[in-house]
């Protein structure tokens, strides 16, 4: 079920967003409400997925799925080239896999992170917190 609203958060999001394009600026009052709605749906939903799924996993999911349902969005409704994107240097060739890429990344996302086997849930906890932070000095 978590998985499940996160979709429906990431769905809400990405019609929240392609109706931020239509609203104009929130000059029109249908695209702008849809807009606002669906960007409260998101965020109910994502803070339902956040009881039960960690923070990290949640957003890189969302960012994941986001970024490739947004830009698929894009390319249909509103005409965005799928080819060439614009950065602080210039045009550059977006590679035709990165779309890709990011839902496999997405994908391969585990909700318990990976430890080395044999350690105290002490050392554990160093694994991932620096033990400076965990002991802070007075």
């Amino acid at each position: 079920m978590n998985y499940l609203f996160l979709a429906i958060a990431i769905v809400a999001e990405v019609i929240g967003t392609t109706f931020m394009k239509e609203s104009d600026g929130f000059s029109r009052i249908g695209p702008s409400l849809i807009c606002t709605v669906s960007y409260l749906v998101a965020f109910y939903f994502l803070a339902l997925t956040l009881r039960t799924i960690p923070t990290g996993i949640a957003y890189a999911i969302w960012s994941g799925v986001g970024i490739v349902l947004i830009t698929s969005a894009a390319w249909v409704f509103h005409g965005q080239k799928l080819d060439a994107a614009v950065d602080g240097n210039g045009p550059y060739r977006r590679r035709s896999g990165d779309h890709e890429r990011v839902l496999k990344g997405a994908g391969r996302l585990k909700e318990k992170p990976a430890r080395p086997p044999g350690l105290t849930s002490r050392q554990r906890s160093s694994v991932i917190i620096p033990s400076w932070l965990m002991n802070p000095a007075p």
